[in-house]
Order: C-alpha cells, then sequence, then structure tokens
C-alpha cells in the first residue's frame, strides 16, 4: 500500500514539475501580449527601460525567453535564435529592439547542446516552441508585423567570391520585394556591403528556416547574415546600431 502511494506521489511530482516545463501556447500568448503577466512556470520580469521579459523559472535551459514593449508605430519582431554560436547577435538584437521592435525571442541554450535531443535547441529549425508560439500569437494581434532574423557568418569560409566579400546578406526566401532592396541601398549607403539573396549572392539564404514554414502573410521574415566584423562594430558603436535600425526602420515600417 505504501509502495504504491509513493509511486502516485512520484508521478504527481513528475507531472508538476512536466507542467512548469511547458511551453506557453499560441493562446495563452496572444492575451499575454494584450496584458502581460505571470504564465504558469514562467516568471515575468519588469525593467527599468519600460518593457518585460518572461522567462522559465526553473532551470530550463532550452526554453528561450521572450522581450515584450507595448509600443505605438508599425510592429516588429527581432528573432536571435543563435545567441551563443553567432556572437555580439543579442546585443545587436537588444538595440534595434529597444529603437523599433516590440518584441525580442531568444534561445536560452547553445543549439548544439548535447543536453537535448538533436536539434531541438536550434530556434531557426524546430517548431513548436516558444520561438514559433509567439511569432504566430504576435502575428494573430498584429497582421502587418515584420520579423527581423540575425545570424552571424564567417566570410573566410564562404564559397563564393560574392559571400567571402559580403558584409551583410539579406533574404525573405527565395522571394523578394522592393522593401529588401531599399535596405540594401540604405546599408551600402552607410558602407557596408550589403548582398540580396539570390541575385547577388547564391549562399545563406535561409530558405529552410522555420519561420518558413509558419502560417504568415508573404515575405514578412527579413532574414540577416552579419560578417564577424560587422556584428562587432554594430555591438560596440551605437552610432552604427542607430544607422542599422534607421535603415531597416525606413525600408520595412
Amino acid at each position: 500500500m505504501y509502495r504504491i502511494i509513493a509511486i502516485l506521489l512520484l508521478l504527481l511530482v513528475n507531472a508538476t514539475q512536466a507542467k512548469e516545463f511547458n511551453t506557453p501556447t499560441k493562446h495563452e500568448l496572444q492575451a499575454w501580449f494584450t496584458e502581460p503577466y505571470p504564465i504558469s512556470g514562467w516568471a515575468l520580469e519588469h525593467t527599468e527601460l519600460n518593457y518585460v521579459r518572461l522567462i522559465p523559472k526553473q532551470d530550463n535551459r532550452h526554453a528561450g525567453a521572450l522581450y515584450y514593449k507595448n509600443r505605438k508605430g508599425k510592429p516588429c519582431i527581432i528573432s536571435v535564435p543563435h545567441k551563443f554560436y553567432d556572437r555580439f547577435t543579442l546585443p545587436i538584437g537588444l538595440g534595434v529592439f529597444h529603437q523599433l521592435c516590440n518584441l525580442l525571442i531568444t534561445n536560452s541554450s547553445h543549439r548544439h547542446d548535447e543536453g537535448a535531443a538533436t536539434g531541438s535547441n536550434d530556434f531557426s529549425i524546430v517548431g513548436h516552441n516558444l520561438h514559433t508560439n509567439a511569432i504566430e500569437a504576435f502575428f494573430h494581434r498584429h497582421h502587418n508585423a515584420v520579423i527581423f532574423q540575425f545570424h552571424g557568418f564567417t566570410p573566410e569560409k564562404r564559397q563564393t567570391k560574392q559571400a567571402k566579400s559580403a558584409h551583410i546578406i539579406l533574404s525573405q526566401g527565395k522571394k523578394n520585394n522592393r522593401k529588401l532592396w531599399e535596405l540594401k541601398t540604405c546599408l551600402n549607403k552607410h558602407d557596408f556591403n550589403a548582398l540580396v539573396y539570390p541575385q547577388d549572392v547564391s549562399e545563406l539564404g535561409g530558405t529552410k528556416n522555420i519561420i518558413h514554414q509558419l502560417p504568415l502573410p508573404p515575405l514578412r521574415f527579413v532574414h540577416i547574415e552579419l560578417s564577424l566584423v560587422t556584428r562587432q562594430l554594430l555591438s560596440s558603436s551605437s552610432q552604427h546600431t542607430e544607422l542599422f535600425a534607421s535603415c531597416l526602420s525606413s525600408s520595412f515600417l
């Protein structure tokens, strides 16, 4: 009898822990974006910079985190799926978030972390997590939103001379519109060698990114690859971050 009770208690504890680690659903996040509130198993942090942060309460390193600010203007999302591997992308993302956007989503563990199933940490590949749920929930509220996703690349490791010489590679997938070319023009005016996939360069187009599989309006996802030198510059110079953000804003917002 005591053994049965012990087993039942153990199952109850495990079930409670599993519930705490549940990813917020799209429906929960839709309500959350209207008025942020503590979601079960997640902590809501208010900051002095007038934004809130949602992070897991427990040591759930694979859950991710989001930053949210209810601001006026055309809505936009910053996605930083590889903040560890692609160094400096989170500081850049936060800089743009503070200037332009409502939402920033990032990972909380290395995409190659051995503590998780293969690929399950990679927010650019895997869905049904905080990253994709938040994006779909945000678009449910803001149909005209735009997503800017930041990645890092090493020019020396690329295969084509175009990619080797690039500072920034821009993509909306297999197709693009005039806004992407306006962004390229703006960045080039500020001495960035920006190229557009697939017309200017055949690499790093992000065409297999999970966001392309979400039920979103077309051409609202801007995949941005940044060379290491560019990331170092943008993360260390507020002036260059402002120029970079102004190009994103004038082209897409």
